[in-house]
């Protein structure tokens, strides 16, 4: 068996008919057999197919019913496609209500009409599980509020980002202008113990030193000629927060 067969589970009671759906659906699905209700529970669990094809009469409509929602409890995203020899319309519909994909009736169309909406469901669920992988790659690549890491090595960084976020230690981000150092910064803040205390970024490249030394430790009152009143630093405006 190759992996890339989609499986099928057939549960079905009438061995003629087991033979027909195989022959009718063709050669590139694997298949797997159930005749009771049990057996088909155990099958189920084991084989995990993509799709199943249920008669609802095991013999009894109830068992088949039963199965159904046994199928449909799991959670999986297994697709249901109820097969009855009855004409009652209301189990049939029962059916899709609690959760079976389609239905159809035997020796209405089903030999030409079955392969098709196989197709169709399973093309369908294809995608379905296509887009779930991709929402749950885009999740687990470290998806941080301003940031998607897909490269490897962006990866790299969020994990580490992720080590010392709890860190009192300085941390020094290097990278060239435009490579995201404050982002990475504020991630690092907003992630850490001190999250609910200021962040403050400066361009100290754009402060000469006489500034940039008042821009972090402030003055008081007359320190200097045009010091005519009291500037916080911003060591002290960020008490315990992160500069």
């Amino acid at each position: 068996m190759k992996k890339s067969l989609q499986k099928i589970l057939i549960i079905e009671d009438n061995p003629v008919w087991q033979k027909s759906y195989k022959k009718w659906l063709g050669p590139h699905y694997h298949y797997e057999f159930a005749t009771e209700v049990e057996k088909a529970r155990q099958i189920f669990e084991r084989f995990l197919p993509d799709i199943v094809l249920l008669d609802l009469g095991l013999p009894l409509i109830q068992q088949g019913l039963d199965v159904l929602d046994f199928i449909v409890s799991k959670g999986t995203d297994v697709k249901i496609i109820v097969i009855t020899s009855s004409q009652d319309h209301q189990n049939a519909l029962e059916a899709q209500r609690r959760g079976a994909s389609s239905y159809f009736f035997k020796g209405e169309n089903i030999k030409e009409e079955l392969p098709l909406v196989v197709k169709r469901v399973l093309r369908m669920q294809a995608l379905v599980r296509e887009n779930r992988n991709l929402r749950q790659q885009l999740t687990s690549s470290l998806h941080f509020e301003g940031i998607v890491a897909v490269s490897k090595q962006m990866q790299n960084i969020l994990k580490l980002v992720e080590q010392i976020r709890n860190t009192r230690e300085p941390v020094l981000l290097t990278g060239e202008s435009g490579v995201g150092k404050e982002v990475i910064a504020r991630h690092i803040h907003a992630r850490s113990k001190v999250a609910n205390k200021p962040f403050v970024a400066i361009n100290s490249a754009a402060l000469p030193e006489n500034l940039l030394e008042n821009e972090l430790f402030g003055h008081e009152k007359g320190a200097f000629t045009g010091a005519n009143g009291v500037k916080k630093g911003q060591f002290e405006i960020v008490n315990g927060g992160t500069l």
